[in-house]
């Protein structure tokens, strides 16, 4: 597949850093925090994120951005596959998606040294590595929404306790960034004697005061079509499991990429009843505050008992 061209290709634009700008990298699908750590990490951010301009002067070395973002090659358009021409409106297009996925993984804390993205583009795509790539990419897609309620519910005064992964009870520590470092933790306890958990049936779940299940979130950060209607069973089996134990549990689904056939067999599935975009709360401050919001209900003290 050229790779090691490839490669070659990237180190020679990345000795022509100067020749590009990036005034609008927003608007290029680059968040201010993966932003923010590759110039504190002194990386090249050629290195890491698609530059509009590149992908259209250098069609051959989208392969190489698809591997470091770690998208599969299914979900890219003909006209976006390598040595292909692509005009300005499909670069920026295409720009976005990647750079957005680049963003989550650095977010998240994925190593983005040369080393790694050396090791990323001589991946092969066999069944095997897409599979152990989409569980990876679910895992980083769930850390941040996990680190999104619990910072929400930080900001609101709400953690009592902490559990760690083996289950012991831990004090709060004013001093730990309990958001940054959200899977080294099983779950929290909330003042309002109600609990967050994470798990994998479902990513996370909050619990009433009698352990039921109040609400039930799963996350899915693939974005290979192929593997839609597969992500889909797994969800099913998720939620059903929470449904099992409370039947009034309020379900909610995050999920990167919905096919036309998933979004007809979702409307028709009355286990899940609520869907929201991850990318789209990754990137719009908005829409993760509405999302945060449909939580806020969880967070109401408990009536008091007689």
């Amino acid at each position: 597949m050229n790779f090691l061209d490839t490669l070659i290709d990237i180190e020679t634009i990345v000795s022509q850093e100067g020749l590009y700008t990036w005034g609008e990298r927003e608007a290029w699908g680059i968040s201010k925090g993966a932003w923010d750590l590759t110039k504190g990490r002194r990386l090249c951010p050629l290195r890491l994120f698609a530059h509009p301009k590149i992908i259209i002067e250098h069609p051959q070395v989208v392969s190489y951005y698809r591997n470091v973002a770690s998208v599969p090659v299914a979900c890219l358009h003909p006209t976006q596959g390598v040595g292909s021409g692509i005009n300005p409106h499909d670069a920026l297009k295409l720009a976005r998606k990647l750079n957005r996925h680049v963003s989550a993984l650095i977010e998240a804390g994925t190593p983005c040294s040369s080393r790694h993205k050396l090791a990323a583009t001589l991946f092969s795509w066999s069944p095997p590595t897409q599979l152990a790539y989409r569980k990876r990419l679910d895992q980083i897609a769930a850390g941040k929404v996990m680190s999104y309620i619990v910072g929400a519910f930080m900001k609101k005064g709400m953690l009592a306790s902490v559990i760690d992964k083996s289950g012991k009870p831990l004090p709060i520590d004013p001093d730990v960034d309990y958001v940054s470092c959200v899977f080294d933790y099983r779950g929290f306890k909330l003042n309002n004697k109600r609990s967050v958990l994470f798990g994998s049936e479902p990513d996370i779940s909050i619990l009433a005061e009698d352990g039921a299940p109040l609400c039930a979130i799963e996350v899915k950060g693939g974005t290979d079509p192929a593997g839609a209607l597969e992500r889909l069973g797994a969800i099913k089996k998720s939620f059903q499991h929470a449904i099992s134990q409370n039947k009034k549990v309020h379900t909610i689904l995050v999920v990167s990429c919905i096919t036309k056939e998933m979004e007809k067999r979702l409307k028709r599935d009355r286990a899940i009843q609520e869907i929201f975009n991850l990318t789209v709360i990754v990137n719009d401050m908005d829409e993760r505050a509405n999302f945060l919001r449909k939580l806020e209900v969880f967070l109401h003290p408990p009536e008091r008992q007689p």
